[in-house]
């Protein structure tokens, strides 16, 4: 396997790792909510579903990246400099 192949599993690896952590982690810390108060599966679901989106949110972020600040403003859109208007 060559150097690019391995950096490019890495890096997806990385992703599914972090999002399934995300999930089980949500997940028990909500297990542990409900068996604390005796609500059987509200704060699991809750858990789940704050632990999904975060992950969803997280797996956006590491995709797309981050815009630098003031980007917006400069009439860069989704498209790159100069998509969709002329100046």
């Amino acid at each position: 396997m060559k150097l690019r192949e391995t950096n490019a599993v890495l890096a997806a690896s990385h992703l599914g790792i972090t999002f399934a952590v995300l999930l089980a982690g949500s997940f028990y810390l909500g297990w542990k909510v409900d068996e604390r108060l005796g609500t059987t599966p509200v704060f699991v679901l809750l858990g789940c579903a704050l632990g999904f989106g975060g992950g969803v949110y997280f797996l956006y972020r590491e995709v797309y990246g981050r815009r630098p600040e003031g980007e917006e403003s400069e009439g860069r859109g989704p498209r790159g400099p100069g998509a969709g208007g002329g100046r």
